[in-house]
This record gives C-alpha cells, sequence and structure tokens, in this order.
C-alpha cells in the first residue's frame, strides 16, 4: 500500500464517522533563524527552540496514532541544535515514519550530513537563494553564505 492508498483509506474512515488518526504532523522546532533574509520575518532574538522532552511525548503519541510522515521545519531553520535535532530525526526514522525537513544547511556539519544519510532520512529541501555568492548572500544578510 502506498501513501495516497493510506489517505484515501483514512478519508474514508472519516467519512464513516471514525476517527483514524493524523496521516502527518509538523514540528516548528525554532523560531529565529541565524540568516537574516531579506523576504523573511524570523529575525526574533533569542532564538525560541522547542522543548525537546515535550516534542518526544508528542512524537510517541503520534506513533501510537498511526502517523506516517513528520515534517520537521522551522520559523527560522531548524538545525540551530543540530545534535539534538538529529537525535530527533533518527527517532522519527526508528519509528518508520517518513521524514522531511528544510533547512539553510549552514550549519550542518559533516557528522549531521553522514547521520541524516546513515538513518535514511528521506527528504531534505535546502533553501539557496541565488545562482552566484553576490545574489545569494545578499539576499541572506550574511556574507560568506554561499560558499558555506
Amino acid at each position: 500500500m502506498d501513501d495516497r492508498d493510506e489517505q484515501i483509506i483514512r478519508i474514508l474512515k472519516w467519512m464513516k464517522g471514525e476517527k483514524p488518526g493524523p496521516y502527518s504532523i509538523e514540528f516548528y522546532t525554532d523560531v529565529g533563524c541565524n540568516l537574516f533574509c531579506k523576504f523573511c520575518d524570523t529575525e526574533i532574538k533569542p532564538i525560541k527552540h522547542l522543548n525537546m522532552n515535550h516534542a518526544n511525548k508528542i512524537l510517541d503519541e503520534a506513533k501510537d496514532l498511526g502517523v506516517k510522515m513528520v515534517r520537521v521545519i522551522g520559523v527560522g531553520d531548524p538545525f540551530l541544535k543540530k545534535q539534538e535535532m538529529t537525535r530527533f530525526m533518527t527517532k522519527i526514522k526508528e519509528y518508520g515514519m517518513f521524514g522531511f525537513t528544510v533547512t539553510n544547511a549552514t550549519v550542518l556539519g559533516d557528522d549531521e550530513v553522514k547521520q541524516l544519510v546513515k538513518i535514511g532520512w528521506d527528504e531534505i529541501r535546502i533553501s539557496l537563494h541565488g545562482h552566484n555568492e553576490e545574489i545569494h548572500d545578499y539576499i541572506t544578510g550574511k556574507k560568506g553564505d554561499f560558499e558555506m
């Protein structure tokens, strides 16, 4: 059974008055960012981080409800606390859930990238805001960001 079949089954259950669990959930891990993109309003200081104990409890409940997909995103970048985040993402994959994230990738190091590959993280979208250093760095408000 693929994802569409799973979604259809859940919709049919809702139509019959049953209450299947959610198909997917999102975690907004951070409010604030390490960049200052011209188009974004996340210049929140100090940066606020999701309480990971709370997030892990929610993830446990999501597993029990049969959640299939977890989006790890932020109002900013989810990897500002990269070790905590890679542990959280590892747990998501241990639960057999599809994992999705969006990042500017500026704080990711080799260790975190290797861990994401090792756990089989499903989808990572990296924001790139220009085809060259001049444009990208202007938009992100951080000189040298393009080369990171």
